[in-house]
């Protein structure tokens, strides 16, 4: 077996395996096995890609810290040698967590700067982390005339996060009707999309809490229910 198709093997285990911490170790092996790889072409590079972009994002889906999110998309993008074009969904991560952990005046750099890796199907990404921006800094309305929009969106992860960030903006505007109406609607959305794994214990965890506070009812969240969560969800409640 060639060192190629040992790499894709051990891909296909971390996939496999996704909700297993023991995918971390197949991932591992999967680049250590890269790095021995002499002759890079484009099915090199074009694996190698999947093999990191994945990795980060079932690092965020199953709740990774800040820190090693930041640093495993540093690490796509000084691998990126073998494009002429960065990879936008990598970009859109590295600028959501610089946000996340609060420097935003960074966020608002690296989105202008990286602004002509965002068109066409991109643009959902930037305008999204625009919303979450002036979420951040309390232009409620700027933020809602964005997400609004993104609510209906088919891709279902941006639909979800942006009626999560909603709920959280209207509650913060006290506006617990219009919360409540959200709060159902995303629950029916929700169990209309089941059969997406990836985050839905998080979802389901930060509606529930979103409603308690809504409806002025006591929370009480397990210390395990609290590690299930992606930081995107930690800022949700934060």
């Amino acid at each position: 077996m060639s060192i190629i198709h040992k790499v894709s093997f051990n891909f296909s285990l971390a996939k496999l395996n996704y909700k297993d911490p023991i995918r971390d170790d197949y991932f591992q092996i999967a680049k250590t096995l890269l790095s021995k790889v002499e002759g890079k072409n484009i099915e090199f590079f074009t694996l190698e890609r999947r093999i990191r972009f994945l990795e980060l994002r079932l690092s965020f889906f199953t709740g990774k810290d800040l820190n090693t999110l930041i640093d495993l998309a540093d690490d796509i993008l000084k691998n990126e040698t073998g494009f002429s074009i960065i990879n936008n969904n990598t970009l859109f991560y590295k600028i959501l967590f610089i946000i996340l952990k609060g420097d935003t005046e960074l966020a608002h750099k690296m989105l202008e700067d990286n602004h002509v890796y965002f068109k066409g199907s991109g643009i959902l990404m930037e305008n999204f982390l625009e919303a979450v921006l002036f979420e951040n800094s309390d232009d409620f309305k700027k933020a809602i005339q964005i997400l609004n929009p993104i609510m209906y969106t088919s891709q279902y992860f941006f639909a979800v996060f942006a009626r999560l960030l909603l709920i959280k903006i209207h509650l913060k505007r006290e506006n617990r009707s219009l919360c409540k109406s959200l709060i159902d609607s995303t629950h029916k959305f929700l169990i209309q999309n089941s059969g997406n794994p990836l985050g839905m214990k998080s979802n389901e965890l930060v509606l529930e809490i979103l409603r308690k506070r809504v409806s002025h009812r006591k929370e009480i969240q397990k210390e395990d229910e609290k590690l299930q969560l992606t930081v995107f969800h930690q800022y949700l409640i934060s």
